[in-house]
């Protein structure tokens, strides 16, 4: 006898968000449940059928029980790359409980269209790694690629109107908007990409989701959301919360309000390296690579009319700063007769060139032969 499982798996909302590592690491992600050879050998059918959008999937071959499916398709459901699936209806054996087919049911505002605007977004995204970089640099150049290719929805936030889209990976990667949810998806989706293991971690209490990142056999806490701007900054991205162990991430922050705390998920993260050595954690702008080996970053000395911005090259291996040129110059406040305090430059590579700004002036070098123009 065949029947049809009446309580319709809607798996939106089947599971909390605890995650735990899967068994022996043999997919070489995280699931949210432990799962078996066979879970993970139908895991694969099932991806395979989603990205094919296929209607309906056999699985009589595989023998898997009813209540081993459900967490199967319970991980497909939390996983940021298969946002256009809604839910399923699985066929089984009344007497064994085995199921023997699947059907599945796609959201029809994301077709064909939507899926290639995404994949546009995520080539463009990975376009900006650069050859032999390791995978903590990877997490870096996507985090700030993130940051200045995203905006948070703060409009729709305050009118609470906030769209479904800006909630999935793919408002902030196609739409160039999203809330924390939104960030943490696309980040998680980003570093998959690249076969580094990443899960969204929330606080009830803080109304607020953010991304636990696994380098190095450790895990770390990245929000990338405060890390960028609100309202949003061009050419601004933060680095407070980036690589951060449980006691940093509970006691980084200027006051009460900027504190994480109330997380779900089984995850601990215990190393402490990057919590304050690190030397991106003062930087206020994306890190600038011109390849795996050599990052670009201006350095300001001094205040007012005796501040010194100095472009720096920076060896990624050895830490060692040596400053390439500078310019005497300090920022006036428009209209009056006083300046602002602090660098507001910003550094980029384009066609082998490395370009940074003062007040006045942009300006390019040329790391190949140190040319330097005004």
């Amino acid at each position: 006898t065949i029947a049809l499982l009446l309580a319709v798996l809607m798996l939106f909302c089947a599971l909390p968000l605890g995650v735990q590592a899967a068994d022996a690491d043999v997919a070489c992600r995280m699931t949210l449940v432990s799962l078996d050879s066979l879970q993970l050998q139908v895991l694969e059918v099932l991806e395979a059928a989603l990205r094919a959008r296929q209607e309906k999937v056999e699985l009589s071959e595989y023998h898997i029980r009813l209540s081993a499916l459900i967490d199967v398709v319970n991980e497909l459901s939390f996983d940021p790359e298969y946002f256009f699936y809604d839910y399923a209806l699985p066929y089984f054996d009344v007497e064994t409980e085995e199921v023997l087919y699947l059907e599945l049911y796609y959201r029809e505002e994301y077709g064909e269209a939507e899926l290639a605007a995404l994949e546009k977004a995520i080539e463009k995204a990975l376009g900006s790694l650069l050859p032999g970089m390791d995978d903590l640099q990877k997490a870096l150049v996507l985090h700030d690629w993130l940051t200045q290719h995203a905006a948070y929805d703060y409009v729709n936030y305050l009118a609470n109107t906030v769209p479904e889209a800006s909630y999935l990976a793919y408002g902030p990667l196609v739409k160039g908007a999203g809330v924390c949810e939104g960030y943490a998806k696309a980040y998680q989706l980003l570093l998959s990409r690249c076969g580094i293991d990443a899960v969204m971690v929330s606080s009830a209490g803080m109304n607020h989701g953010w991304n636990l990142v696994k380098l190095g056999g450790s895990w770390y806490h990245v929000d990338v959301t405060w890390d960028d701007p609100t309202p949003d900054t061009l050419g601004k991205a933060s680095h407070t919360y980036f690589l951060l162990s449980d006691s940093a991430i509970r006691s980084r922050g200027s006051g009460s309000d900027d504190l994480h705390y109330g997380w779900d998920g089984s995850i601990t993260c215990t190393d402490t390296t990057y919590d304050g050595d690190a030397f991106w954690t003062a930087e206020n702008q994306p890190l600038t690579f011109s390849d795996a080996s050599t990052v670009w970053i201006v350095r300001s000395r001094g205040e007012g009319a005796d501040q010194v911005l100095a472009l720096t090259r920076r060896d990624w291996a050895s830490g060692k700063e040596t400053e390439v040129c500078s310019s005497r110059d300090y920022w006036p406040v428009w209209g009056e007769n006083a300046y602002w305090i602090g660098d507001f430059s910003s550094v980029c590579s384009w066609g082998g060139w490395i370009f940074y700004n003062d007040s006045l002036h942009i300006y390019a070098y040329d790391p190949a032969d140190g040319t330097f123009i005004t």
